[in-house]
């Protein structure tokens, strides 16, 4: 049992100081000898290796004395531990080769940034090999490729090459086919609907050339003229009209454009469209309300937009001698009906009788008969003008 007090001894020292050491009779026999061999000075004592180490190995010196050689083949056998993360004592690291920092750089400088041609220093040098340490293998260099054949010289007879295009072409396309110039095009409706509703003027005059009718509605029965009324566009309200726009086109809910100026509160646009033939007596699916009846009394110019249209309203079938122009054809149901023609001038001879208040008497050739209301204007329709549009 005496090698294990030299290891209980030697794990003690790591961590005791010289002067609180003392050591064992038993021990102290045994290494008598091995302080007497070494050249060590009287004040200082022999320390193991650190435990963070490897274990502690006995001194040359000590290698020949019988009793430790017991000692020192029962601690060639104990595993050794690990090291301790963190240590102070690690051994130093093995000195790397140069930082490889430029030669990643050029690699890279290469493989994405290179350049049509070379810079007025020449080409750039080789780049050197990269080794990873004294211990990577170096082998057999690489042979020398071969030289590039130089090509043929070219004939006499052959004719000289073009200078080649630096235009894109499609690899679709033969070089000696015509190009033709393919535009996208958007919907000239689309268009139409967005600039009136904008205020662009000339994609509106643009767009309306495209189109046979300014007054092709959407899905939902809304025109150009519903936009542009909606954003208070006068120039293209104008425009419109005058290149024949129906000023009574109906959306999908009966709203024609003189609803949209009444919600609006726009006596000028009101004006605009009654003069040129506007439904004044016009109603909506839902609520089967007129034009007047949509000007909304919150918003700003509600008495005088009001005050307009029902003067309008009143003065139809009175004034003019009671002459109301037809904005649409209408064939008589029953006898004591009258049919007229779009644009015929028909005459007022009796409005808001006891039975019949959407219904007036009135006279055409010389016939009198029912006429409905919500089928005449105070002025009659203007008919397109294409030839300024």
């Amino acid at each position: 049992m005496c090698w294990l007090y030299v290891l209980e001894v030697v794990e003690r020292e790591s961590w005791l100081s010289p002067g609180d050491l003392e050591p064992e009779p038993e021990i102290e026999g045994l290494l008598t000898p091995v302080l007497e061999a070494g050249d060590v000075d009287e004040g200082t004592v022999a320390r193991p290796l650190s435990p963070t180490r490897l274990q502690p190995a006995l001194p040359p010196e000590a290698q020949s004395v019988p009793e430790l050689e017991e000692v020192a083949r029962v601690l060639a056998e104990i595993p050794r531990p690990l090291k301790r993360r963190g240590s102070m004592e690690q051994a130093p690291a093995v000195a790397l080769p140069p930082t490889h920092k430029k030669q990643y750089q050029q690699i890279i400088s290469r493989l994405f940034h290179r350049h049509g041609a070379p810079g007025p220093g020449g080409l750039e040098p080789e780049l050197s090999t990269i080794t990873e340490g004294s211990e990577a293998r170096a082998g057999p260099p690489a042979p020398a490729p071969p030289a590039p054949i130089p090509p043929p010289a070219p004939s006499q007879s052959s004719p000289p090459e073009q200078p080649q295009s630096m235009e894109m072409r499609s690899v679709l396309r033969k070089a000696g086919s015509p190009r033709k110039a393919r535009r996208a095009r958007l919907n000239p409706l689309v268009l139409l609907l967005d600039a009136a509703l904008t205020g662009e003027l000339e994609v509106v005059q643009q767009a309306v050339k495209e189109m046979n009718d300014p007054s092709q509605p959407n899905e939902e029965g809304i025109t150009a003229l519903h936009n542009a009324i909606c954003g208070a566009n006068y120039s293209i309200v104008d425009f419109l009209i005058t290149a024949g726009a129906n000023v009574n086109s109906p959306d999908s809910h009966g709203w024609t454009p003189l609803h949209c100026a009444a919600s609006c509160n726009d006596t000028v646009i009101c004006m605009a469209l009654v003069q040129h033939g506007a439904a004044i007596f016009a109603t909506t699916l839902s609520d089967g309300a007129t034009a007047f009846e949509k000007c909304d009394p919150y918003r700003e110019g509600y008495a005088d937009c009001a005050t307009y249209l029902a003067d309008v309203e009143q003065s139809m079938g009175l004034m003019n001698s009671g002459a109301v122009y037809a904005l649409w054809d209408y064939s008589a149901e029953f006898g004591d009906e009258l049919s007229f023609r779009e644009g015929e001038s028909v005459t007022v001879l009796r409005r808001d009788g006891p039975e019949e208040t959407d219904w007036w008497w009135a006279a055409l050739h010389g016939q009198e008969g029912y006429v409905p209301r919500n089928y005449f204007g105070l002025f009659p329709r203007v008919k397109p003008q294409r030839s300024k549009v």
